[in-house]
């Protein structure tokens, strides 16, 4: 097993950071220098040099853990939903799809001047009654600007911490509530 240790300096430089044989490729020789036993820490840990030749890694890019931190976190969110009249509706895909067909249904029963009355019952079991096409749309707008919301917030957020320090990186939390207020 090959390892080495690299880390960031404050201003964003590689320096350090602990290296496993199926992130770096050693092109010539390398050899064991040195190394320790820890059961703390659960093995062997031995230190490798490169004797001659050359070394390439794919250093992990702690920007890109955070923007899939971010995306996860608004996917999230908007599966949970918003409250829409007292009552939290799901803002996922396949809630999203109903109800924009439940707007349609009433759009062309109105147009027939036939009665409204679509039914559903939220995550939570409370029971919906639409009633016209203005109430279907009401709902509808606001999942749809719930999603829009939490879209736009999660490329805010990218966009933010491709600016980031690895200081800034280190101490974000894209699950913190801040990032997310409508």
């Amino acid at each position: 097993m090959f390892a080495a240790i690299i880390s960031w300096d404050q201003i964003g430089r590689v320096t350090k950071h602990q290296l496993f044989a199926d992130e770096a490729t050693a092109i010539g020789h390398i050899e064991k220098y040195g190394g320790f036993v820890s059961p703390d820490l659960g093995g062997d840990f031995n230190t490798w040099r490169v004797v001659e030749g050359l070394l390439t890694f794919d250093l992990p890019d702690p920007t890109r853990s955070k923007v899939t931190a971010i995306t996860s976190e608004a996917e999230r969110r908007i599966e949970a939903g918003t409250l829409v009249g007292g009552n939290l509706i799901r803002c996922d895909d396949r809630s999203v799809s109903r109800l924009h067909g439940m707007l349609k249904k009433s759009e062309r029963l109105e147009a027939q001047s036939k009665p409204v009355s679509l039914k559903f019952k939220t995550q939570a079991g409370a029971a919906v009654t639409i009633t016209s096409a203005a109430e279907a749309g009401a709902v509808y707008d606001a999942i749809s600007d719930h999603v829009s919301f939490m879209l736009a917030r999660s490329a805010d957020l990218q966009d933010a911490v491709a600016t980031m320090t690895p200081t800034q990186l280190a101490d974000f939390n894209p699950s913190d509530e801040t990032h997310w207020t409508e």
